[in-house]
């Protein structure tokens, strides 16, 4: 599976020693990983300032050196969509490329563009970029339900206690006194308003308690 992925959520995943894991989930070789052209010096450069573990920031240099980058896109409808709330260069880059190439699957740890297409998706040309990407985005939320339903609640606990990155949603969801269902419970929460664009996740089908 191809999968295109923004700086944000390779940060965090890398942050929480689970980044490979989350695309092995996808079934997604370093080659099938697509990241923006930009994101070749400014991933690195991020890390080193984000990442409190140099391990860490090895990790995502030697990944972004692994990856492939995302080709070109069309220039009118990126120009367009960036006239949009939120909707910076990159992560218009990456919505436009998964727009157009229907079989991928779009990973963002920002969901303020998410809330923005969303938000927009009875507008011009909003309206075809949200059609084409409902059912194929993963936000940080449920890349982590996707990788507690795959290796479980007690290894991603500890990786997330572990952690050299700082991210409030993962401070409340994870800890030494949660439990999976505090743990997915706080993560559907923060997610459930995205459900329209999200790739299906088991936990995030389930009622919270």
């Amino acid at each position: 599976m191809i999968v295109l992925s923004d700086n944000d959520i390779i940060l965090k995943l890398a942050g929480c020693n689970l980044l490979h894991q989350f695309f092995e989930i996808l079934e997604a070789e370093s080659k099938d990983i697509l990241i923006a052209t930009n994101a070749s010096y400014a991933l690195p450069k991020q890390a080193k300032k984000k990442l409190k573990n140099e391990d860490a920031v090895n990790t995502v240099t030697q990944f972004v050196q692994n990856v492939g980058r995302i080709s070109t896109v069309n220039p009118d409808l990126l120009s367009q969509i960036q006239g949009f709330k939120n909707m910076d260069g990159g992560e218009s880059l990456l919505m436009v490329a998964a727009h157009e190439n229907p079989d991928l699957l779009f990973a963002t740890g920002d969901k303020r563009c998410l809330q923005s297409l969303i938000e927009h998706q009875s507008c011009e040309p909003i309206d075809q970029i949200f059609k084409s990407l409902q059912g194929r985005v993963y936000c940080l939320e449920t890349a982590f339900m996707l990788l507690i339903e795959n290796i479980g609640f007690e290894d991603v606990n500890r990786m997330v206690i572990n952690r050299c990155v700082d991210d409030g949603v993962l401070s409340l969801a994870f800890g030494h006194e949660r439990n999976i269902d505090n743990a997915t419970g706080c993560l559907k929460s923060y997610c459930g308003e995205l459900s329209s664009l999200l790739a299906p996740v088991a936990f995030l089908q389930t009622s919270v308690a």
